[in-house]
């Protein structure tokens, strides 16, 4: 075989190209079940790692080999099904595409969702060590130039600092231009410690961790070294830091919009407002794309059920897809968009229903009125409270209040975790003592402070 580009083919690029491959029979490499339980890092398996990649994604999912002797094998799977061809070898390095696609093919074309932005840090192009990169990645996030990742992980030569999104589907060309726009400016914003530019396409793959990155020794695992979980973002968290960190005022310009659109023509004064404001942002990225509303989070929580449950919905199909729609009425602008998003919930199913019944059933949300409670939706889908544990929206009162009593709880606590009257207690106490280091008497002291003397002699003791 011959010479290959290979950033071009962790890309997604000039595959076809490369299909006389190292070994033919791929697709019979397979993990076993207790390999699947490996450690990587941040007390998470490697199972683990898989759902954290694609709970809210669906599709297809790449896994992508390169062997010592730089040849190439790619093998498409379900995004459930990938976590089992994961190839543990120091003879063969292991990738996984952070994006999912429609149909088995690792082209922009095919893309279906878009669930993560990523940056590839390389110290060695810059000529730093490992150590100084790290330090930079976190003194970025400090400086708040860059957000906390919900992920980072060692590849062995350097870091990919990860971070998850609530998906978004890529079919829209303004999507696309919006993600590249983006990862280029995250690359960017860590480019002096090894931001590298040539790792930034849609549908790139990343390595591994557990995995073996034997470039550098039989002993090189890739691992997690820092994981947030829940840490989730929105495409319109990042094009806000975009938009501020490049000067760019998206309310200026919409305001703008609105007027040209009403007057046909703007002031000069006012066109060169506009040219002003454009330069600012040569990318010139303006459309919002935000998915943090109720009805979105709601959508996203009937897909996580479904993912929970093997995608096996046997008795609840025709339930939540009126369901879904009754959400997604809401979110899009006509029935056909509607049928649509009820076709590609239908998909995930195991045994989906008819097209004929989809139809039918887009029919009847676009005409229903309906707004259901949480309490009416978990019924209707027998959402148990353990299910109810990785819902966002769709939990019930025992759980909502769980979680108001934790993020209280939490909330009252300072930075060396104690409430406001425990803080207060090490204070006073600290005083007892230095009172006593002075020579006061344990009376002197009590009357100094306002409390018991036998406060005092039990503090002294403490």
């Amino acid at each position: 075989m011959g010479l290959f580009n290979e950033v071009s083919l962790l890309n997604g690029h000039d595959i076809e190209n490369e299909r006389e491959l190292f070994y033919r029979n791929i697709k019979k490499l397979k993990i076993d079940e207790e390999d699947l339980k490996k450690a990587i890092g941040c007390g998470l398996t490697i199972e683990d790692w898989f759902e954290f990649l694609f709970d809210l994604q669906d599709g297809y999912g790449a896994m992508f080999y390169l062997n010592i002797n730089r040849e190439v094998g790619q093998r498409m799977y379900e995004t459930v099904e990938t976590k089992k061809h994961v190839v543990i070898s120091e003879f063969i390095h292991c990738y996984v595409s952070m994006n999912s696609f429609y149909y088995p093919k690792r082209v922009k074309k095919a893309l279906r969702k878009l669930g993560f932005f990523y940056i590839d840090v390389d110290p060695r192009s810059v000529n730093i060590t490992k150590e100084e990169a790290l330090a930079g990645i976190h003194k970025k996030i400090d400086e708040h130039v860059i957000p906390k990742p919900s992920a980072i992980v060692d590849s062995g030569g350097g870091y990919y600092v990860i971070y998850k999104l609530d998906p978004v589907f890529a079919s829209a060309e303004k999507t696309l231009k919006l993600f590249d726009h983006i990862e280029s400016f995250l690359v960017d914003m860590l480019a002096e410690y090894g931001g590298d530019g040539n790792a930034k396409d849609s549908c790139r793959v990343l390595r591994v961790p557990g995995t073996i990155n034997a470039k550098y020794s039989a002993e090189t695992f890739v691992k997690v070294i820092e994981f947030n979980q829940g840490l989730i973002y929105s495409f319109s968290d990042f094009r806000d830091l975009m938009n501020k960190t490049n000067g760019f005022d998206l309310n200026a310009w919409r305001k703008l919009k609105e007027k040209e659109k009403k007057n046909h023509e703007l002031t000069k004064k006012e066109h060169d407002q506009k040219e002003k404001i454009v330069n600012n942002w040569s990318s010139g990225v303006k459309k919002r794309f935000s998915i943090g509303s109720l009805h979105a989070a709601r959508s996203l929580d009937y897909k996580r059920l479904i993912l929970m449950r093997g995608r096996n919905m046997e008795g609840f199909r025709n339930t939540i897809l009126w369901l879904y729609g009754l959400t997604q009425k809401r979110l899009v602008s006509t029935k056909d968009e509607m049928e649509l998003k009820l076709r590609e919930l239908n998909d995930m199913f195991l045994k989906g229903l008819k097209v004929r019944e989809v139809k039918d059933l887009a029919q009847h949300c676009w005409e229903d009125t309906y707004k259901l409670k949480n309490e009416t939706i978990i019924k209707k889908l027998h959402i148990s409270s353990k299910e109810q544990l990785k819902m966002s929206t769709l939990i019930g009162k025992e759980e909502k209040y769980q979680r108001n009593n934790t993020r209280r709880k939490k909330e009252r606590r300072n930075k060396e975790g104690l409430t406001p009257r425990q803080q207060a207690k090490m204070e006073l106490i600290q005083k007892v003592k230095e009172l006593n280091a002075q020579g006061l008497k344990q009376t002197e002291i009590a009357e100094k402070l306002g409390i018991h003397k036998s406060n005092v002699s039990r503090y002294i003791k403490e």
